[in-house]
């Protein structure tokens, strides 16, 4: 691999992924990484481990290139801890800076539809992702909008408003009390 198709692919996946090839289809792009050897810490106890025992391969939905659907293979391994007096043996290797754990889509494209199901109705927003080569249903941007929480810096607010109708439906409350 020529090293200007590294540089680029560094700019957009983690440093220990390592490109292996692709298949370009008329709809379609995949990619294939595998994760390179790295020490692995137990999410259990946190001790680190470099032996696995097996692989597995995780095929996660990106970011579309060139109006193409844009999926991601990577393999990677189930580790073995070393720590012989943690409750769990095996573990399987992190991935948390591109994709969280269990999920289907990159962390990038994941914030991306977490602003459309904010912004739009589940099946609209369903729509304009699917307009953009993304396919994903109203009922998970649902569930992406639900599991959403802002991420507020409580020590900036130094005021909070006071919501007019709030106000109104508490003095009423207090009449006819």
């Amino acid at each position: 691999m020529n090293n200007n198709l590294r540089d680029f692919l560094k700019e957009f996946f983690p440093d220990y992924f390592k490109y292996v090839d692709n298949v370009i289809e008329d709809d379609r792009v995949t990619l294939l990484f595998e994760t390179m050897n790295r020490h692995n810490k137990c999410p259990v106890c946190g001790s680190e481990s470099s032996k696995y025992v097996t692989y597995y391969t995780r095929t996660i939905q990106d970011l579309p290139i060139l109006d193409k659907t844009t999926y991601v293979k990577v393999r990677f391994k189930k580790m073995i801890c070393t720590n012989e007096n943690c409750r769990v043996a095996y573990f399987n290797e992190a991935l948390d800076e591109y994709v969280s754990p269990k999920r289907r889509y990159s962390n990038r494209l994941n914030d991306l539809m977490i602003k459309i199901a904010l912004t739009n109705t589940a099946e609209g927003g369903s729509r304009l992702c699917l307009e953009r080569h993304i396919i994903i249903s109203g009922d998970k941007l649902l569930q992406l909008a639900k599991e959403y929480e802002p991420k507020i810096d409580k020590d900036k607010i130094t005021s909070i408003g006071v919501d007019d109708f709030a106000l109104k439906k508490t003095i009423d409350m207090e009449l006819f009390s």
